[in-house]
């Protein structure tokens, strides 16, 4: 049977793993330099941007790519970056890169390998990180500023509640992806560490009212809420090359469950007897919906009949439904009191952002960080662009439509 989908545009019903929701908070939280989209992440957009490479000329990447870097077996207290008078050894580098190597072993498709190139990258990430990480240690002595386990257990906790998970969920679910609470606390004690710095060292972090509202009226789309309806329907699948014969038969069949409708029958028994959708499971039942996530002429006829109506058959690409329209919700805008707190903690976050984004500048700037011979080459390689990839072998068309996919 055709899996029949009602509104893909909308994310809500897809189920992410906890690990997946709790170290993007972490993360947001702690990449001090991104821009926390709070407000769009409230929206539920869940829209994705792919960045493509610049293209290049074969002559310009034949000039400027280089063979990639193979590390070989190295010393494990050979020095990898000194960072004033700190030394990072490779030990320390070789192990995180390991663990974050296997994180991302977990989340590969089957039958792909983790090649040098993915390797380097991660290594040079990781190296990166340990820098900054030092950097903020050095600084956190230097100001006198501590950070607990307890801290650390309570900032975790607060994260864990806001997914509304408990903590005894926390160490099973992230060692799905390779992670222990070890690992976990180190991420976690790095962003306690920045927000503590910060709150010590910036001055002016308050957000006004009036800032507020600028917000609120210059970004109208985060708060918006646009014409709903909620309908239910019964599909008789047609198939795209289906003969005359098969088109009346599926017609016939949906005129004969509409005239029953009419007689008073029930419409979600019927829906779970008859639909060829997976929506027959809840009687038909579609949900809330906007306009552009149906196709055309579903949605002319769900948005222009009154609640409790029921549809004639209306046909589209996918064959034939009825639909029963059963709520609607107007057009609205959040009120300012009602989205102002979430505005201000906004605002607050893309403050510390930009303060974090200086200080950390002058953290590097001020500090002497020398790199290994080694290390400066393949910091050298991970700046160059990758090695061309073989083309993409053609896939077969597949049409994914707003309704149904197969």
């Amino acid at each position: 049977m055709p899996l029949c989908i009602t509104h893909p545009k909308r994310k809500n019903q897809i189920e992410r793993t906890f690990v997946m929701r709790f170290l993007t908070c972490v993360l947001l939280s702690a990449a001090m330099g991104l821009s926390a989209a709070a407000l769009a992440a409230d929206k539920k957009a869940d829209t994705k941007k792919n960045e493509k490479p610049a293209v290049e000329t074969k002559k310009e990447a034949k000039a400027e790519v280089k063979p990639e870097i193979k590390m070989a077996e190295a010393d494990p207290e050979a020095m990898v970056v000194k960072i004033n008078n700190t030394v990072i050894k490779e030990k320390t580098v070789a192990d995180e890169t390991a663990k974050r190597l296997e994180v991302q072993k977990k989340r590969m498709p089957q039958g792909m390998e983790i090649n040098d190139w993915m390797r380097n990258q991660v290594r040079g990430s990781v190296v990166e990180m340990l820098v900054e990480r030092e950097l903020l240690n050095q600084k956190l002595a230097e100001k006198k500023i501590e950070v607990t386990d307890e801290d650390v257990m309570k900032e975790i906790e607060t994260i864990a509640k806001a997914q509304n998970l408990t903590m005894e969920q926390v160490p099973a679910e992230i060692e799905k992806f390779g992670m222990t609470m070890d690992d976990l606390k180190s991420q976690i004690r790095m962003k306690v560490q920045m927000d503590k710095l910060v709150a010590a060292e910036m001055k002016d972090g308050k957000v006004t009212d009036e800032d507020v509202k600028k917000f609120y009226d210059d970004n109208p789309q985060y708060f918006e809420k646009p014409e709903q309806v909620q309908a239910s329907h019964i599909l008789v699948k047609v198939e795209k090359d289906a003969s005359d014969a098969d088109k009346a038969a599926a017609k016939t069949k949906i005129e004969g469950l509409l005239k029953q409708v009419k007689e008073g029958g029930d419409f979600a028994e019927l829906a779970k007897a008859n639909s060829d959708c997976p929506s027959k499971e809840r009687g038909g039942d579609l949900g809330m919906f906007g306009r552009g996530q149906m196709v055309k002429e579903f949605e002319d006829a769900a948005f222009g009949m009154e609640v409790g109506q029921v549809s004639d058959v209306v046909e589209t690409q996918f064959g034939y439904h009825i639909i029963k329209k059963t709520g609607a919700a107007a057009a609205k805008k959040d009120a300012l009191e009602d989205v102002a707190p979430r505005i201000r903690q906004h605002l607050e976050q893309q403050k510390r952002n930009e303060f974090w984004q200086s200080y950390n500048k002058q953290l590097h700037d001020n500090a002497k960080i020398e790199y290994s011979e080694s290390e400066k080459a393949l910091r050298e390689q991970n700046a160059q662009p990758r090695m061309p990839m073989p083309p993409a072998q053609p896939q077969p068309e597949h049409q994914h439509d707003e309704n149904c996919q197969h």
